[in-house]
């Protein structure tokens, strides 16, 4: 472990860390050994503590907790324990140890076949489904956020976003736009409020990575705006994108998970998993061989693309213009509204916050 990862002093007298999982710019995830149940689990904290902890950050990441505790499924990160370490004050979160790899790995390495893809895609889209009866909007759905285990089981994690949907809006914390833009729905750009529309575009969003072995928006790192920009556009037809010998179908399930308009995306998650899994035979099973091949090969996993850019752990604002709220949805499929009708979706003349 680097010399500046400080695992909490309290929470060493349970749990042993082992080393770093991964950082960000406001926290840091350690694997640690849990000596009293005699396993291992993965132990988040926040690196500020004291005066310099943000009551924002404090206030998201209990959020984050209490939507976790909500949801009881198998494709989404276990919960065990959260609180504030008894010396330091450190907020932290006690989860289940995940193996395997985090899909930006697995897909870094080129397009993932027809069947691997749904398969994937259809668990995260289980996942969601059972986030969303539950109460709880996930708002960040991307690759460096599904965990595919060794098995080829699909784990959804990193509900640091996440929000309660029955929580009154003065209760959430400030509105500020916050994530990937390569995955973020045009209504979030727009300063919309998120409905559970906006997690399957995030999905949509991963079809078009692991179909095309690249991001949706190719863009230079550098105009953080003109991706924001074309983001807010929303993401082209997959078949735009010179994907050969897709079967009949799938492109246009893959669209309707990206459609622009939140109104013509499939009504729910179950939904589009059960449509997903038309094209999904088999699917595990080659996810499963895909991830043993990563770890016999012991490739270390690759940094981010640079079309693709990660930020800090809360990433960046996109706009600081308050929420708005979305007009009320119409079924999936049925025609759109008179022009005269139309809710509007104008991005804002905004100046989007560049990468830290």
């Amino acid at each position: 472990m680097a010399g500046n990862d400080v695992f909490p002093a309290g929470l060493a007298r349970r749990y042993r860390p082992i080393d770093v999982l991964g950082r960000g710019g406001m926290g840091v995830v350690f694997e640690a050994e849990d000596t009293r149940l005699r396993r291992r689990v993965a132990v988040k904290v926040l690196s500020a503590v004291g005066a310099s902890l943000p009551h924002e950050m404090q206030r998201r990441f209990v959020a984050e907790a209490i939507a976790l505790a909500r949801i009881r499924h198998r494709g989404v990160v276990g919960i065990h324990d959260s609180g504030f370490d008894t010396l330091s004050g450190t907020p932290y979160l006690v989860m289940e140890m995940l193996d395997g790899a985090d899909l930006s790995v697995l897909g870094a390495g080129g397009a993932l076949s027809v069947p691997a893809a749904c398969w994937i895609a259809a668990e995260t889209l289980d996942a969601l489904d059972s986030a969303h009866k539950s109460g709880v909007l996930h708002r960040d759905v991307k690759p460096g956020n599904i965990r595919v285990g060794r098995t080829g089981h699909v784990i959804l994690y990193d509900f640091g976003l996440a929000v309660v949907t029955e929580q009154p809006r003065s209760t959430r914390g400030d509105d500020r736009l916050i994530g990937t833009p390569q995955y973020m729905a045009p209504e979030r750009i727009e300063g919309l409020t998120p409905v559970e529309a906006t997690d399957l575009y995030g999905v949509g969003a991963c079809m078009h990575f692991m179909l095309t072995g690249r991001p949706p928006f190719e863009s230079d790192p550098e105009e953080f705006g003109d991706l924001v920009l074309r983001a807010a556009r929303g993401i082209p037809s997959l078949g735009s994108r010179g994907v050969p010998h897709l079967p009949d179908g799938l492109i246009a399930a893959v669209d309707a998970l990206c459609a622009r308009d939140f109104r013509d995306r499939p009504t729910d998650a179950g939904t589009a998993a059960a449509l997903l899994r038309r094209w999904a035979a088999g699917g595990k099973e080659l996810v499963g061989q895909l991830i043993t091949r990563h770890l016999l090969h012991g490739a270390p996993e690759p940094a981010p693309p640079p079309e693709a850019p990660e930020y800090d752990w809360y990433e960046v604002d996109v706009t600081d213009a308050p929420v708005r709220p979305l007009p009320d949805a119409r079924p999936w499929g049925s025609p759109p509204p008179a022009p005269d009708e139309e809710p509007g979706h104008c991005p804002r003349d905004t100046t989007p916050a560049r990468s830290r």
